[in-house]
């Protein structure tokens, strides 16, 4: 699949949905149609997504968005990645310059259905935006049985983050250390400052 076919293959499973679950992970989530196809599933619907990202000031509309899917019933957590320095350290490099505390992201972007012990995973790097449908995108639909390794290993992978991330009750999420860019030696905002 390339550039938004990812969410129109969802957007056709969701249409056809019904009594079955969706288990999913986005780093920016605000797409219309997306979020009203999770709504109609309601508490059927697990969500992880960027913390980073859920404040509503850089993705303007996820914030508002994962409001929408909260009060609908959509069970929906924010999480972050692992701390940059245990990483970078990890691999010899200089961690002078990386900020107590300061954290990766999740950047994972899949959409699970499963139903009557069959599954349709999305997974690629198509963010679940209106903006990513006009970028080049790639992604790759897996279809089988519930009991096949793929999606075994995937919902192990989910069930994962799904313990590490915290509730989002439709409040603003704290804010984490800004992420900045180092030019030289002095150190410029991102345009997420």
């Amino acid at each position: 699949m390339i550039n938004k076919e990812s969410q129109e293959a969802i957007l056709s499973a969701l249409q056809t949905l019904k009594g079955g679950e969706v288990i999913a992970t986005a780093h920016t989530l605000d797409q219309p149609d997306l979020v009203e196809g999770l709504l109609v599933l309601g508490g059927s619907a697990r969500l992880v997504v960027d913390k980073g990202q859920s404040h509503g000031t850089r993705t303007k509309l996820q914030f508002q968005s994962l409001q929408q899917l909260v009060r609908g019933g959509v069970r929906v957590r924010v999480v972050s990645g692992s701390h940059l320095a245990a990483v970078y350290s990890a691999d010899n490099r200089d961690t002078s310059r990386i900020g107590k505390g300061q954290r990766g992201i999740q950047h994972s972007k899949t959409f699970a259905i499963s139903k009557d012990g069959q599954f349709q995973l999305i997974i690629g790097s198509c963010n679940w935006t209106t903006a990513s449908r006009s970028n080049a995108e790639a992604g790759v639909l897996l279809t089988g049985s519930c009991g096949h390794e793929v999606y075994q290993q995937y919902t192990e992978n989910f069930e994962r983050l799904w313990k590490e991330a915290v509730v989002f009750d439709g409040t603003r999420v704290a804010e984490e250390e800004p992420r900045r860019r180092v030019f030289g030696k002095q150190s410029a905002p991102t345009e997420e400052d």
